[in-house]
């Protein structure tokens, strides 16, 4: 243990005397040499380099804003070109249902077409035949006729009930009125 403490001692002894020997050397570059003009330069030196670090900082936050501000242009670009094509496919969608319905139209109207030359054309214009034939043309024109149609129908029908109930409604009550009246008026005399 004894050998252990005494290089302890003489490490920290040599660490003291390094130190000693650091600040007189730099005593002496105090007392011997003038500093003054090396920490002027030394101060100019760390002033630019501020100033430069400071316009390198504000060169950044404008690089960033405009970054900022052209994300935001070509994110609400994206966002009007995403409507567009939201747009574009739903008028894509309804011209092909519109084209669809049309198509039956006229498949219908051609089937019709058909029935009617059929009709004036052939030789054979029994009653039974021509019966059967209108009532097929019927047929067709009713079920050309489509749901909208006849809920349209419907609809008018419950309306006009409607407004026949509020008119018959109105009848009563002005009848009420008038028999009111007359009432009043011979309880006068």
């Amino acid at each position: 243990m004894d050998t252990s403490h005494s290089k302890k001692l003489m490490l920290a002894s040599s660490k003291q005397i390094q130190i000693y020997e650091l600040i007189n050397k730099i005593q002496n570059v105090l007392n011997t040499e003038n500093l003054l003009p090396q920490f002027i330069y030394f101060a100019k030196n760390m002033d630019e380099m501020r100033k430069k670090w400071l316009d390198t900082e504000l060169k950044c936050k404008d690089l960033e804003s405009k970054l900022n501000l052209e994300k935001s242009i070509y994110q609400r670009k994206i966002n009007e070109l995403k409507v567009d094509v939201e747009i574009h496919h739903e008028k894509r969608l309804h011209a092909e249902n519109r084209s669809e319905r049309l198509q039956n139209e006229l498949d219908k109207l051609q089937k019709q077409f058909d029935l009617f030359k059929e009709i004036l054309m052939s030789d054979n214009n029994s009653a039974y035949q021509s019966a059967i034939k209108r009532s097929q043309l019927m047929f067709t024109n009713y079920s050309e006729n489509n749901f909208y149609d006849d809920q349209h129908r419907i609809t008018h029908k419950s309306h006009a009930n409607l407004n026949g109930f509020r008119d018959s409604a109105k009848c009563e009550n002005k009848e009420n009125q008038f028999k009111e009246k007359k009432r009043l008026v011979e309880i006068d005399y």
